[in-house]
């Protein structure tokens, strides 16, 4: 299922396909979770109006207290650049800013701290 900060057209195709369904959520079940939407046109229209997002304050959908409470939580967040020592950049390179991390360290951190053991922080 989706609990997400950013909800975007990448998801949207999963969805489509039904590769994600939300029906093993065990909040807000069958629903999926979102605080900010970016992307196309169709993404926008497919939202509009649609029973099954769930749109949530950024404090709360971010919230690792919240986050670890999700059975088996994987959470797949980007960087930029990883080094050989495995520091990861996912705000710049060098000294040109290309975006904000957001709820990247919550979620980690939320996904690290599973109340069931499973959860699964991914960077990649």
């Amino acid at each position: 299922g989706i609990h997400t900060e950013m909800f975007s057209d990448g998801v949207l195709k999963l969805v489509e396909c039904n590769a994600i369904t939300n029906a093993k959520k065990t909040l807000y079940p069958g629903k999926m979770v979102v605080s900010f939407v970016y992307g196309s046109k169709k993404l926008y229209s497919f939202l509009h109006d649609n029973p099954f997002i769930f749109f949530g304050d950024v404090a709360w959908v971010n919230d690792p207290s919240i986050v670890k409470t999700m059975p088996k939580m994987t959470a797949i967040n980007s960087a930029v650049e990883v080094d050989l020592t495995g520091q990861v950049s996912s705000d710049s390179v060098g000294h040109r800013l290309l975006s904000g991390f957001g709820g990247q360290v919550d979620f980690i951190r939320g996904s690290a701290l599973g109340v069931d053991g499973l959860g699964k922080p991914i960077i990649a």
